[in-house]
């Protein structure tokens, strides 16, 4: 508006001065150089607003995808074991030397060493307690014979999923076929490990009753008969039959780790698919970063993660959300610094190290270490800075790069 009353301002004057031509010209000049400035500085402005338009659209969306990327799931600290169920048969070779108090070939009681050679059957119908039935075979001076009936029980006294801690209790059925007493019955009791890799070794601590007999001297006086030694094994497979993985069988082994006890033994008494769909709704729904929006964000990554995890680290054995690695991934998402290398003069030790920039509370850097080695089928986590988590002392054979994260 202000530009059309100058224009008229020019030519208003053409006709009242006789330098019309000079004014005429001069106004053309002005107001040219004016518009010429004037879509220059409106150039100018849009590219400036065009420029902060995608600067703050950019921000934006780096904003959102980065606090997606850095969402931390709080861990369930009584988190318990979400392994398929499964019901197995196996056998159980094993070798054992020990310290046999027990009568010789001469009648004489002494205490003597004693092998043994043995095998073992274990059902396992599911989850809890074994069955155990087994048999062994004393090589001594005499030979000596024994059967066993009992029970396996786990021992919960580690978090470490490649090793198996156990208990094993029988009653005990004992024969020395060097004399012609009776057939006696014990008790033997056992503490045990089992390393879980491409071949499972068994390593016990084992200790017999064998019963009483009567001294060849004094037939009224009663010996006592006791075994006590170590014992190894391989054990395999006869029979596995593992029940079909189902969607509760799923939700149980990635929902876990940040699933309240209440929400588990809702999950559990679960009975139909419908249900389950309005279960797993709800769940999430309260875990809603953005409940006024379509997109459930928590719910999205948490998926996402599991799903990498299951990809990255599954094996024959076990589900990638059931590993050391896989539930780190799925809590607190992609690392900002991942390196794998094989440990100081021995590559058969591999180490993985995870960190984590501003993400975990209590700590600058959250640290997670792990390893595995031929003899192991997964990563287990072995050292960690970040509170409450697992950690144990920090190997030697490290590369010498992964100290600078290790405090």
């Amino acid at each position: 508006m202000w530009v059309r009353n100058f224009e008229l301002s020019i030519f208003h004057s053409k006709y009242q001065t006789h330098g019309a031509t000079s004014f005429e010209v001069k106004g053309s000049l002005v107001y040219e150089h004016y518009s010429l400035e004037m879509k220059r500085g409106k150039y100018l402005v849009s590219g400036i607003l065009v420029l902060c338009h995608f600067m703050l659209n950019g921000s934006l969306l780096a904003q959102q995808v980065d606090s997606s990327k850095a969402i931390v799931f709080n861990p369930n600290k009584n988190a318990v074991s979400a392994e398929p169920i499964a019901s197995r048969l196996e056998g159980v070779a094993n070798l054992g030397v020990g310290s046999f108090s027990g009568f010789k070939l001469d009648g004489h009681y002494a205490s003597f060493l004693q092998p043994t050679i043995g095998f073992e059957f274990l059902a396992e119908p599911g989850d809890g307690l074994h069955l155990l039935f087994g048999g062994h075979l004393g090589i001594s001076n005499p030979i000596t014979a024994g059967f066993s009936f009992g029970i396996r029980a786990p021992l919960n006294i580690t978090n470490n999923l490649e090793v198996k801690c156990f208990t094993d209790l029988g009653i005990l059925f004992f024969d020395d076929a060097g004399f012609a007493h009776d057939i006696k019955y014990g008790a033997r009791i056992a503490f045990g490990a089992r390393t879980i890799g491409a071949i499972d070794f068994e390593y016990r601590l084992a200790g017999e009753w064998r019963g009483a007999a009567s001294d060849s001297i004094d037939s009224y006086r009663k010996r006592q008969l006791w075994w006590v030694g170590a014992e190894i094994g391989i054990a395999f497979s006869l029979v596995s039959d593992t029940k079909p993985f189902t969607l509760k069988d799923s939700l149980r082994a990635s929902l876990h780790y940040i699933a309240t006890s209440e929400e588990m033994d809702e999950l559990e008494a679960i009975t139909s698919d419908a249900k389950l769909d309005n279960w797993l709704e709800h769940f999430w729904r309260v875990r809603d970063l953005t409940p006024d929006t379509k997109l459930n964000e928590a719910r999205i990554e948490y998926e996402k993660r599991v799903e990498a995890a299951n990809r990255m680290f599954s094996t024959p054995r076990r589900l990638g959300i059931l590993t050391d690695p896989g539930r780190v991934f799925a809590l607190y998402g992609v690392p900002n610094v991942n390196e794998t290398d094989h440990a100081e003069n021995d590559n058969r030790i591999q180490y993985m190290l995870y960190v984590y920039s501003g993400r975990i509370r209590d700590v600058s850097f959250g640290t997670f270490l792990f390893s595995t080695s031929n003899s192991r089928s997964g990563w287990e986590q072995i050292y960690s800075n970040v509170p409450g988590e697992l950690s144990g002392r920090v190997p030697g054979t490290l590369p010498p790069r992964f100290y600078q994260w290790i405090q």
